[in-house]
């Protein structure tokens, strides 16, 4: 799931747009005398389309083409970083793409500035100079005030349009920010994920209905009418819909009891529906009717009639609700399973432990043993702290991965028939991966692809350059003895692999496994 939060304000604007243009032929026809209609469509309404459509394709833009443009590819950074925590010198590459990319960024930046500015100024300006009267003008959308005299300042209100600009890059900053904390992952996403993605569906119905009714009222229903209408708007609808979404994704699903009114959740639905009663106090209504009626009847109104009707809503939706809700429970108990796990056994022990059975092969002149348990300890570090990032350099882990086929080479190194052969160039690689993505396709290989009575072999092939990882391994395949028990076993590990690559690198990598009953290949390809 992800959240739709900039999806729903791109409906919302185009609303806004769509309800302007209807505005504007309204006033074509029942706004403007009919002899001066002609003169009115060119000098003003076509205008304003240019304004209106200049607004609306700036918005687009400054979104789809600069703000989402503004992260920079790990293609781009890493190699920087790389060269930066190694102490080698900084690739000049990347660093000039990086500028020419942020000079482009910035160079659209100062066009949007521009159109929305000056531009929608110098055209308003023809709009004044065709109807005088600001009866009329003030149709005109233009979101920023006019420059009197834009031939004489050909960037009369760019200024303006800077900061008013610069508050919506402040606002979309907000919004960035809100969407990366809502879609992290955790047990709770799909849960966050519904909430925002609910409410701003409703931020942007509602707002596109008080936009509708702001700029029809006037015309349809002018006078009291449209100040009655714009008040429920404003100060009744968003607390009624408060107290239900509170009651709904709050309230009910974190008490159990099976009753509305519930001794134990009745004092929270009070407290909101108090609070959520006082915006009613600002009806024009307040002045007319007393204040401690007004206070109380839309206070019992809330309370057991909204409340009553989302404790409805929440019954249909409940399993839903409460499995999202579940979720977070299930993750605390694996992770806690996993941090059980990992107590079984001190590290520092068995570090001990290794340190005092190197010293001693020493002492005793064993020196493949010696070897063999430096490297295990070496792989234990690896295991017990680089396997706990999310990502590490590729040096540590071919470290770990050459360190482990040493240890295998040990253990058949008195085995003529096996030929062990490893190809690795990294010499271009500067990119941070996942820990452990590579050693289940090793570890596979030596598990099916060695016997000690058969010809057998290993082919481990690794390139990485600027943009790609390729990995490939290839081992001889045996047919497994009936007393063998790992005959009837599958591929338990290369699943574990596809799956990791789909959620780490999805749409970025390929991975192909296949055998022929005397050769098995897989192949690893990533775009980090």
């Amino acid at each position: 799931m992800k959240a739709k939060w900039r999806q729903h304000e791109i409906i919302l604007v185009t609303m806004i747009a769509v309800f302007t243009i209807m505005r504007r032929i309204i006033w074509l026809f029942n706004g403007v005398p009919f002899i001066e209609n002609f003169k009115f469509y060119h000098n003003i309404l076509l205008l304003q389309g240019i304004i209106l459509f200049l607004q609306y394709a700036c918005y687009l833009w400054l979104n789809k083409l600069v703000i989402a443009k503004l992260a920079l590819p790990k293609t781009l950074w890493q190699p920087v970083m790389a060269a930066v925590v190694n102490k080698t010198r900084i690739p000049v590459k990347p660093i000039l793409l990086i500028i020419a990319k942020y000079f482009f960024i910035v160079a659209q930046f100062i066009i949007i500035i521009y159109l929305l500015g000056p531009v929608c100024n110098f055209a308003e300006f023809y709009c004044t100079q065709s109807f005088p009267d600001r009866g009329i003008v003030n149709l005109v959308d233009s979101i920023f005030p006019v420059h009197p005299q834009p031939f004489f300042n050909m960037f009369g209100g760019f200024d303006i349009t800077l900061f008013f600009v610069g508050l919506y890059l402040l606002y979309t900053a907000v919004r960035e920010t809100a969407i990366y904390s809502i879609e992290k992952q955790d047990g709770r996403k799909a849960y966050r994920v519904l909430i925002a993605n609910q409410v701003t569906l409703f931020a942007s119905v509602y707002f596109s209905v008080l936009a509708a009714i702001s700029m029809f009222a006037s015309v349809l229903r002018p006078g009291d009418a449209q100040s009655e209408i714009l008040e429920v708007f404003i100060f009744v609808l968003p607390p009624v819909l408060t107290v239900a979404a509170v009651n709904i994704y709050w309230i009910f699903p974190s008490k159990s009891a099976a009753r509305l009114f519930a001794g134990q959740r009745i004092g929270q639905l009070l407290l909101v529906t108090v609070i959520c009663t006082l915006p009613v106090m600002l009806l024009h209504q307040a002045q007319v009717i007393s204040p401690g009626l007004l206070f109380f009847g839309a206070w019992a109104a809330y309370m057991f009639i909204i409340t009553p009707l989302s404790w409805l809503v929440y019954q249909q939706q409940k399993d839903k609700i409460l499995q999202l809700r579940g979720m977070e429970t299930a993750l605390k108990q694996s992770q806690a399973g996993i941090q059980f796990l990992r107590s079984q056994i001190n590290p520092h022990f068995l570090f001990n432990a290794l340190n005092t059975l190197y010293g001693t092969a020493l002492q005793d002149g064993s020196g493949r043993t010696a070897e063999g348990i430096q490297k295990l300890g070496d792989m234990m570090r690896f295991m017990l702290h680089d396997n706990n990032m999310d990502h590490i350099p590729m040096q540590r882990e071919i470290e770990y991965l050459e360190n482990y086929i040493s240890l295998q080479k040990l253990r058949i190194q008195q085995s003529p028939n096996i030929n062990i052969e490893t190809h690795i160039d990294i010499s271009l690689c500067t990119h941070q991966i996942a820990p452990m993505l590579f050693i289940p396709l090793v570890e596979n290989a030596f598990k099916h692809g060695i016997s000690l009575v058969e010809r057998s072999w290993i082919n481990i092939t690794l390139v990485c350059d600027e943009t790609t990882i390729r990995f490939t391994v290839g081992n001889s395949m045996h047919a497994k003895q009936g007393s063998d028990t790992e005959k009837d076993r599958g591929g338990i590990g290369l699943k574990n692999v596809s799956e990791r690559l789909a959620l780490l690198y999805p749409g970025r990598h390929t991975f192909n496994a296949s055998g022929d009953g005397k050769e098995f290949v897989a192949k690893l390809h990533i775009q980090p």
